[in-house]
């Protein structure tokens, strides 16, 4: 599991202007994976009110991805991605645009057929990231991510523990949020998150499974704290240490049948 986090950084020409979080996902039918994060890490702009992110007033224009290692003796292989071509972003937006933080990056640009260029989409092997685990308020969860940077050599993620704070089936805020109660940092936007089990574990049914391998569920992509300072229906938000987690279905919404429809928006 390990290998599916990459590292990113968001780039002004070769200014580094933030860190995330990215994985690969395989739409059926297409031969190459895309490239999963957050739309506020692609856009540098916040998504609830789209207000730029950096202090220094920079919007990215690429993405400089460390996918990992095609062996363990090997090094990340660095590539970039252009953000923006001609104007126009080169990402795929859900059709709910920034309302949902979650973009598609088709790999245009990567070096697909480079021998030390390797993938490890998380959904290659749906028996494997699609175990039916019980999943509910006060469920574990572990993202998988890079806070503040931080990394596991050679290039492999931190698995920071959480557990479910709302109704995971239950839209949040009016959108198919669910939180999560976790000490998350910055540069974890993008992060998948996982329910892992290591032995017997509660299905859906409520039903115990027993199974002595290792079982996965993927769950969603995480999204950021909610700010601090955001007050909501009276409520200040300050120190809640509550994360989003939009719910894994919106990535089959972002790569639907009208998808291209949705690449190459001119940049407003």
């Amino acid at each position: 599991m390990s290998l599916a986090s990459l590292y990113v950084e968001a780039l002004f020409d070769e200014t580094v202007l933030s860190s995330a979080t990215a994985f690969y996902w395989l739409k059926p039918g297409f031969g190459t994976p895309h490239l999963i994060t957050n739309w506020h890490v692609v856009s540098g702009r916040n998504a609830e009110d789209g207000s730029c992110l950096s202090k220094t007033g920079g919007v990215p224009n690429q993405l400089r991805v460390y996918s990992q290692p095609a062996g363990p003796s090997k090094d990340a292989y660095i590539y970039t991605i252009p953000l923006i071509v001609d104007s126009k972003q080169q990402w795929i937006e859900h059709p709910e645009g920034r309302k949902v933080d979650v973009v598609a990056i088709p790999l245009l640009y990567a070096p697909l057929y480079e021998p030390e260029f390797s993938t490890y989409p998380i959904n290659a092997n749906p028996n494997v990231f699609y175990a039916d685990i019980q999943t509910v308020v006060t469920s574990e969860v572990f993202i998988l991510g890079y806070p503040n940077g931080f990394r596991h050599k050679p290039w492999f993620p931190i698995w920071k523990r959480g557990t479910i704070a709302t109704e995971p089936y239950i839209d949040f805020d009016e959108r198919p949020i669910f939180l999560v109660d976790a000490l998350t940092r910055a540069s974890m936007s993008g992060s998948p998150v996982i329910q892992m089990s290591n032995s017997n574990y509660i299905n859906s049914y409520g039903e115990v499974e027993f199974n002595g391998s290792q079982n996965v569920k993927f769950l969603g992509i995480y999204s950021g704290r909610i700010d601090s300072s955001r007050v909501r229906e009276g409520i200040i938000y300050e120190g809640a240490e509550l994360g989003r987690v939009f719910r894994r279905e919106v990535i089959g919404e972002i790569l639907d049948d009208s998808m291209m429809a949705r690449f190459g928006k001119e940049i407003s």
